[in-house]
């Protein structure tokens, strides 16, 4: 018997606020930002798991640094002012002069910079900074303990030519094609994960080269869409989405 696959494309406004910053950070003593960090577009508030806590202008939510406690919560937006961290130790000084000269981010300022990070599975750690950074797109950061250095950028892989992947991957197998539905995309796998996944045949060879994920659960496509793909299979509805959803605990 033929299996009949019905496609139903759900699509739903989407309002996004966000703030745009295109100034010189101030008060940084020239060095203490990345480049990449100095002219973005920033949400106006984060939500900061457990264990993490929202630096001064910045991105997102970072691990939280040795000698702090970070218990999470959502965060506005601050340019000069880390919030969700906590001290628990006592820790050693040196002067803001060396601070400076050393790139460290003024919210570590004052303390004497550990030699190592442990990065989390799709977190980096870039080049003369303190910390872990989110993996950027079209690449990949499976996580691990670096030693600092100021020359050399390390955990992050670039995908392969004409292969792409959302930010905050951690696996080669995360790079693939996109899926475009609408206005929205879809980032498709190199490597299938679920049971049930939607297959596409990129050379028309017979066999399967990049997938969609598929769950039976009620998800969007992707963690900044409230869009829905939906298939009918064997008289169950899938969701289709990429590997920037979190699935809700069953």
């Amino acid at each position: 018997m033929k299996k009949i696959f019905i496609i139903f494309l759900l699509i739903l406004p989407v309002c996004v606020g966000a703030v745009e910053y295109t100034e010189n950070v101030p008060n940084a003593c020239d060095v203490s930002f990345p480049h990449y960090l100095r002219a973005v577009i920033m949400p106006n508030q984060y939500t900061c798991n457990s264990g993490e806590f929202l630096p001064a202008y910045t991105l997102g939510c970072q691990p939280c640094p040795s000698g702090y406690e970070c218990s999470g919560g959502t965060f506005d937006f601050n340019d000069t002012e880390s919030q969700g961290l906590t001290r628990t130790e006592n820790l050693y000084t040196q002067n803001e002069t060396n601070a400076c000269a050393v790139n460290i981010p003024h919210y570590m300022r004052a303390v004497i910079t550990p030699n190592q990070h442990t990065c989390n599975p799709g977190y980096y750690m870039p080049a003369n900074y303190d910390g872990c950074q989110l993996c950027p797109e079209n690449s990949y950061c499976p996580g691990g303990t670096y030693t600092f250095s100021e020359t050399v950028t390390q955990g992050i892989t670039a995908c392969a030519a004409g292969t792409y992947s959302p930010a905050g991957m951690w696996e080669v197998a995360q790079c693939g094609r996109i899926f475009h539905v609408g206005d929205d995309v879809i980032y498709l796998r190199a490597v299938r994960k679920t049971e049930h996944a939607l297959n596409f045949d990129m050379d028309m060879d017979g066999v399967a080269d990049y997938f969609a994920n598929m769950t039976p659960l009620n998800v969007p496509m992707h963690i900044n869409s409230e869009h829905g793909l939906k298939i009918l299979l064997d008289g169950i509805e899938y969701s289709v989405y990429d590997d920037t959803v979190v699935l809700p605990a069953e």
